[in-house]
């Protein structure tokens, strides 16, 4: 390199440097850079507590005694709908369905406001035994006691009694 533009480079850079010896950083550099190493050494503090990460299981393959169990049920469930349908079908050929000359009106088990918003509303009519009614609290006739009840259920679409009424 030539000398002679090396001393003026010199020169300007020892003048440089005793000039960023004079100065001192701004007071709120000093706050700043310790509160981000303490937000640093308090993130790698946790992220050292924190549990390691379990890999996922694989998932097992179906045993042969559910498999053999879905498969079970399945022709049940098939079975269980075409007894329901027939069933319906006998009921509604014979008139089964609800008489209103002959009932009494519906007992509310829910409120008036779910049972008016749920839809999908289903009259299920079944034999109650008159004993039962007697256990909570509606008179029976002692000498009809073995006779069973005609009742009538109103059923949400997921099978919840909303109210029940008795046929005569």
């Amino acid at each position: 390199m030539d000398s002679r533009t090396d001393q003026p480079l010199d020169r300007w850079l020892a003048a440089a440097r005793d000039e960023l010896a004079r100065r001192e950083p701004p007071p709120w550099s000093e706050g700043e850079l310790r509160s981000r190493i303490d937000e640093r050494l308090a993130l790698q503090a946790v992220a050292g507590a924190r549990p390691a990460m379990q890999p996922r299981a694989q998932p097992r393959a179906a045993s042969a005694k559910r498999r053999f169990l879905v498969w079970l049920g399945a022709p049940a469930m098939a079975a269980g709908a075409f007894a329901l349908l027939l069933v319906a079908g006998t009921l509604l050929r014979s008139g089964g369905g609800p008489n209103p000359e002959r009932s009494a009106p519906f007992i509310a088990l829910t409120s008036i406001d779910a049972i008016a918003a749920e839809p999908g509303k289903v009259v299920v009519p079944a034999r109650v035994p008159r004993a039962q009614l007697a256990d909570y609290g509606l008179p029976v006739d002692p000498a009809r006691a073995d006779v069973p009840a005609q009742a009538e259920f109103l059923l949400s679409a997921r099978g919840v009694v909303l109210a029940v009424r008795f046929v005569e």
